[in-house]
């Protein structure tokens, strides 16, 4: 049964109660964000083993091949897909890792609390996109909510990096990208794709696109203790198997507009379990930034439902 992918996310051709199905939508794409949100921990106790960011991009696309292969192939799910399929799957792979890889270049010239803020400006490209490229119908009240959420952001920021241009422009265009990655999902109809089929493409895509570019970088480490090769695996599972198919479903139910919005809880999320599991310090401008994101994301879909 196929999903009908209109202007408006929601409006679909089976006698299903629209608020069962949104719901569910929503709950997918806040487990995405919990995933994703929780990541950021379990990578830095990799770090800390002599990992790095480029490396543990890699490895976690290739962590995940065999695991969805295997999945792919208990559940009787066949490899093959038609062939008008591979652009769209391949553009969609080359948004995706553009944007992990726009976003730790970007650490180069910011810290890293800034760089993932302004990577977090994605929703409202997002929304952005659809309403000026696809026509889709933008309410003001989920505009103003996203503007709230975005300056509830900036109080994540540390004002000494915003002088750094450079840096500022690659981490937004890696939130562009992944707002493209979204956009292209939906508008696609790629979430048409079996969920396990969908994420075991783009991660041979995203792994063999790393692995080349590897020839002119040089930045794979392969000798690292087991212990940290045990940390990459539990986050390919985390955000390249788990996460990638709760947004996926997230998407083809709700929008990739709202899926977007709902993704800004992942930086509220990332903080909270730095504090618990990093003992990072609590600071207030960023306690004010979760109250703002919190508020504006209650406060849109509460009027919208």
């Amino acid at each position: 049964m196929r999903l009908a992918h209109g202007n408006q996310a929601g409006s679909f051709p089976f006698a299903v109660p629209a608020f069962s199905l949104v719901s569910k939508g929503i709950f997918m794409s806040l487990g995405s964000s919990l995933l994703y949100g929780f990541a950021p921990v379990i990578c830095s106790f990799s770090y800390q083993l002599g990992n790095n960011p480029y490396t543990m991009a890699f490895l976690r696309s290739v962590f995940v091949i065999p695991v969805l292969h295997v999945l792919c192939h208990v559940k009787g799910i066949g490899y093959s897909l038609p062939l008008q399929r591979l652009p769209d799957l391949l553009i969609a792979g080359v948004f995706s890792i553009m944007t992990t890889w726009l976003l730790y270049m970007s650490y180069a010239y910011l810290g890293v609390g800034t760089a993932v803020s302004i990577h977090f400006l994605y929703p409202l490209f997002t929304l952005m996109i659809c309403r000026y490229a696809f026509h889709d119908t933008v309410s003001k009240v989920q505009l103003r909510s996203l503007l709230i959420a975005s300056g509830g952001l900036l109080l994540f920021v540390n004002p000494h990096d915003i002088t750094n241009v450079k840096g500022v422009l690659i981490a937004a265009c890696s939130g562009l990208c992944y707002a493209m990655y979204l956009v292209w999902l939906e508008k696609r109809r790629l979430s048409e794709i079996n969920d396990l089929k969908l994420s075991y493409y783009l991660a041979i895509i995203a792994s063999s696109f790393l692995l080349v570019l590897n020839l002119f970088t040089r930045q794979l480490v392969w000798v690292q203790p087991a212990e940290s090769y045990f940390y990459v695996f539990l986050v390919a599972m985390c955000t390249s198997f788990l996460a990638s198919v709760l947004l996926k479903k997230g998407i083809g139910l709700i929008g990739s507009a709202k899926a977007g919005f709902l993704c800004l809880a992942e930086p509220v999320l990332s903080m909270i379990f730095g504090i618990v599991f990093l003992h990072e310090p609590f600071l207030i401008n960023k306690a004010l930034g979760c109250i703002v994101i919190v508020w504006s994301i209650l406060t849109s879909f509460k009027r919208r439902a």
